[in-house]
């Protein structure tokens, strides 16, 4: 978004930016607009801006990414609450008068506004946006699919589902790739988990990485990899790495161990019934006279 206001009417008229009017109208708030040319209406805010400047952000900072930086202003604001004044009521703090006023606030709901453009997918598997090349299924080469960007990630949406997502990234001429998404051309050339760009650095849990190193040792390692890869996109990633952690405490590092852990992991409880518990209709009767018939080769029906 450039600006918040596309054009200025007659005395307060505004017409504002659609999107900036779309996260007002989520938490609903009325914007007010400034007159041009009148910086005394704007003074008490940028003087705020600039307290708060000096007290947080000198000296200056350096952050990772914006949720550091988030995470670190929600603690200074904290803090502020704790033993700042409240404008209106001097004699409290303003943390005070918001836990009061918190009860009576509307439950939040984060806003998700982004942007929405169709995007195609080319040969590898790559679309490009804002000079920015990631990575979708493979099933999805060629196709024209929904791309929702937000200023943190980047969705890939076909049929109303997320399908593909990605952290935005705001460097040029690079890729992102998620090794996931080429599950289906390992499974036809094994190889290219060796070398493969989307598979180089691929930071696999440690129990997977453990096992690989003894698959690859044997022949056809590289497709007993691929394998044990779809067993944990079939099964979960939990679910197959605890599984691949089990086989190589039992000592036996292979595709087949893990399946079968895996299977056993997954094995319904089959209930258990106690007789004793089970009532009967009619009791069983003790009759010993019947041993007697036994030894003198009487026949005995049974009705």
């Amino acid at each position: 978004m450039k600006t918040a206001v596309k054009h200025i009417g007659m005395g307060k008229e505004r017409i504002f930016n659609d999107k900036f009017l779309s996260m007002m109208n989520h938490f609903i708030i009325e914007p007010v607009a400034c007159t041009p040319a009148s910086g005394w209406e704007k003074g008490q805010v940028e003087r705020q801006v600039r307290t708060l400047r000096k007290q947080l952000f000198e000296p200056t900072l350096a952050f990772n990414n914006i949720d550091e930086l988030n995470s670190f202003l929600l603690d200074q604001c904290h803090q502020i609450i704790q033993t700042a004044t409240h404008p209106e009521d001097r004699s409290k703090v303003i943390n005070t008068l918001f836990c009061v006023e918190r009860t009576m606030l509307a439950p939040y709901s984060p806003y998700t506004g982004g942007q929405f453009a169709i995007v195609q997918i080319d040969s590898l598997s790559l679309f490009c946006f804002d000079g920015h090349k990631y990575s979708v299924p493979n099933n999805l080469a060629g196709k024209k699919v929904t791309l929702k960007t937000t200023a943190t990630e980047i969705k890939i949406i076909v049929d109303s589902e997320c399908v593909a997502q990605h952290q935005r990234s705001f460097i040029k001429n690079q890729t992102t790739y998620n090794p996931w998404h080429y599950l289906s051309t390992l499974k036809r050339k094994p190889g290219a988990l060796r070398n493969g760009e989307p598979f180089i650095n691929w930071d696999l849990p440690k129990p997977v990485k453990e096992l690989q190193q003894h698959l690859l040792k044997r022949p056809k390692g590289d497709r007993a990899m691929v394998q044990l890869l779809s067993l944990i996109a079939d099964y979960g990633e939990d679910l197959g790495v605890t599984a691949a952690a089990i086989a190589l405490d039992e000592g036996v590092p292979t595709v087949e161990a893990v399946l079968n852990i895996i299977h056993r992991l997954t094995e319904p409880v089959i209930p258990t019934f106690k007789i004793n518990d089970i009532p009967l209709n009619i009791p069983p009767q003790a009759n010993c006279q019947r041993y007697n018939t036994l030894l003198k080769g009487v026949p005995n029906g049974t009705a």
